[in-house]
């Protein structure tokens, strides 16, 4: 599914994600990508058989120990060859899916206190299915390694709206144009 309103997401942090995704497929970085793709099992249910007594005779019944635990990342992410070049680093540490170029991420934010569990996640997650979720931080002004300062932000974030002059916010001031990071990628490469 692709998102097209902020009401199709869960959270701010998966929209400003959306609106990123959307500007670099359209500067050729990535060829596909999908909102909550599909879901994966962590853990099966567990049962175990317990004997009731009832009035006349036993009953074995079936009790559950604990549910299913399934996980859905946020994304998947086809990048194209020149997507895989830029964004090594930035965007994935690993391709579990060889060089063909998916990826699988969530996003968080800055302040996680969550980050634990997301461990065993991924842990889970490459254990159980060879695939490596990547924990993405779109912006965090405090922190340096925020996806959209080491690559750059989308124009929709970078300005204000319904201003009478062009205004940066915050992330626009921190992050570069998508036109300044491909230009400063190029000319990183050939010197």
């Amino acid at each position: 599914m692709i998102p097209q309103t902020r009401q199709d997401v869960k959270s701010t942090l998966e929209w400003d994600m959306v609106a990123w995704l959307h500007e670099a497929d359209k500067h050729g970085l990535i060829h596909e990508w999908e909102y909550e793709p599909e879901s994966f099992l962590l853990l099966p249910a567990q049962t175990y058989k317990k004997r009731i007594k009832l009035k006349t005779k036993t009953k074995l019944v079936t009790r559950c120990l604990h549910r299913k635990a399934s996980y859905t990342p946020d994304f998947r992410i086809d990048l194209t060859e020149h997507g895989i070049e830029m964004l090594e680093g930035s965007l994935y540490t690993i391709m579990t899916d060889g060089l063909h170029g998916r990826i699988w991420i969530d996003t968080k934010g800055g302040f996680n206190p969550e980050a634990s569990y997301f461990s065993l996640v991924q842990k889970s997650m490459y254990s159980r299915h060879s695939l490596w979720v990547e924990k993405i931080v779109p912006y965090a002004a405090k922190l340096k390694k925020s996806l959209f300062k080491q690559t750059f932000a989308p124009r929709e974030l970078r300005w204000m709206k319904k201003r009478k002059l062009p205004t940066l916010t915050a992330i626009g001031k921190a992050c570069l144009p998508v036109e300044a990071f491909l230009l400063e990628e190029r000319i990183w490469n050939y010197t």
